[in-house]
C-alpha cells in the first residue's frame, strides 16, 4: 500500500484496533507486528499502571509543552481529493454545546464543560529520553470508546532512536476539559494502554502524515472516556481543500499556559513552502505553539451544538508563517 493512501486505511486499522482485534498485553515496549499502514506500540499492564500513578498533579503542573513538529513534508497529496469523500460519524448529545461566536483566535471563552471543549484535552506523556512533555488530542469516534486524536510527533519520534533505542512516548495520561478554573480537570484523566501511527511518520517523519492516536485505558471506575463525556468526534477524509475550521489546542508558550485551551477559526489554505504546494494545509492562528499539537480541526463546526468532524491536527509552523499546518487527511 503506497504512503498517500493513508486517512481511509488508517482510521480503519485504528478502529479495529481499538474494537479489540490487538489485545494490548504484549510486553513492555512491544511494537505489534506491522499493518500495512500502521504501527502499534502496546503497553502492558503494569504501565498503564504505572502511567496513572506517575502523573501526580505536581508534575502535571511543571512539565513543559512538546515543541511543535518543524514543517518538513516529504510527500507530495493531491490538489483534489484522490478518493471519494468518507466519514466516520460522531456520537451526538443534544444540547451540550457552548455558545460562542466566531473570532479569529483567543483564549476559549466558553465552558469547558461544553462542546466542542469537553471533548479536547492535554495528553501528557514522558519521551524516550525520559522527559515529561504534553500535547492536544480529542476523543474521537471508535468502537470500544477508547480512542484519541494527536500529532505523530506525540506518540513517535525517530530522532530519539539514535540516543534513546526506541522513539515511541509512553505514560500517557489524558485528560479532558482541563482549565484553569477550581476543578482544572472535571472529568479525571485516563492512561493510555497503546500508541498507534503510520509508517511514513514512523519511518521517514514525513510531515505529511503527521498524526497518530493513543487508545486509553478506562479511568480509576472503571469508565470508558466517552461513556463518561458521553459523545466523540467524528473523523473524515478527501474533504474539500479551502474548508473553514475550527481549531483547538493547549498552547503553551506566552499567554498561555497549558491550563486554558486556545482557539481560532478560518479557512484554510495551501502549504506555503517552497516545493510541495499543494499539500499540508494550514489555517492562520497567532496563538497555535508548543503544546497545542495534536489539537483538532474541527470541520462542518456548529456554532450551536459544538460539533464537527477532525479533518486535521495541528503539526507546526514555519518561520515568520502566521500560520498553523496539518496533514490533509486523504485516501
Amino acid at each position: 500500500m503506497g504512503s498517500r493512501r493513508f486517512a481511509a486505511a488508517l482510521v480503519a486499522a485504528v478502529l479495529a484496533l481499538a474494537g479489540g482485534a490487538v489485545q494490548v498485553s504484549a510486553a513492555d515496549g512491544a511494537t505489534v507486528p506491522p499493518h500495512p499502514s500502521a504501527a502499534l506500540h502496546a503497553f502492558s499492564a503494569a504501565q498503564v499502571r504505572a502511567a496513572q500513578s506517575y502523573w501526580t498533579p505536581a508534575r502535571r503542573g511543571a512539565v513543559k509543552p512538546l515543541a511543535s513538529a518543524p514543517i518538513v513534508p516529504l510527500t507530495r497529496q493531491p490538489a483534489v481529493p484522490a478518493g471519494p469523500a468518507g466519514h466516520v460519524a460522531p456520537v451526538v448529545t443534544a444540547g451540550t454545546g457552548a455558545r460562542v461566536s466566531p473570532m479569529s483566535d483567543g483564549q476559549w471563552s466558553g465552558s469547558p464543560t461544553s462542546l466542542p471543549a469537553k471533548d479536547v484535552g492535554v495528553l501528557y506523556f514522558t519521551t524516550p529520553s525520559g522527559g515529561g512533555a504534553w500535547c492536544t488530542a480529542s476523543v474521537v469516534v471508535a468502537g470500544d470508546r477508547d480512542l484519541v486524536l494527536t500529532a505523530g510527533h506525540c506518540v513517535y519520534d525517530k530522532n530519539y532512536v539514535a540516543t534513546n533505542g526506541s522513539g515511541w512516548m509512553g505514560n500517557y495520561q489524558f485528560c479532558p476539559a482541563t482549565n484553569g478554573g477550581a476543578n482544572q480537570t472535571p472529568y479525571g484523566c485516563w492512561p493510555g494502554r497503546g500508541a498507534v501511527t503510520n509508517w511514513s511518520w514512523l519511518n521517514n517523519r514525513d510531515g505529511s502524515y503527521d498524526f497518530g492516536f493513543v487508545l486509553l485505558g478506562t479511568n480509576s471506575s472503571g469508565q470508558h472516556i466517552a461513556d463518561a463525556l458521553g459523545n466523540q468526534f467524528g473523523v473524515e477524509w478527501n474533504q474539500p481543500r479551502g474548508s473553514t475550521y475550527m481549531i483547538f489546542g493547549y498552547p503553551g508558550v506566552a499567554p498561555y499556559n497549558g491550563v486554558n485551551p486556545a482557539w481560532c477559526y478560518g479557512t484554510a489554505i495551501n502549504y506555503a513552502g517552497s516545493g510541495y504546494n499543494p499539500d499540508m494545509i494550514g489555517v492562520a492562528c497567532s496563538n497555535m505553539n508548543h503544546g497545542a499539537s495534536g489539537g483538532p480541526w474541527l470541520r462542518q463546526y456548529s456554532f450551536s451544538s459544538g460539533w464537527g468532524y477532525v479533518d486535521s491536527v495541528n503539526s507546526g509552523g514555519l518561520a515568520g508563517d502566521p500560520h498553523i499546518y496539518g496533514s490533509y487527511f486523504d485516501t
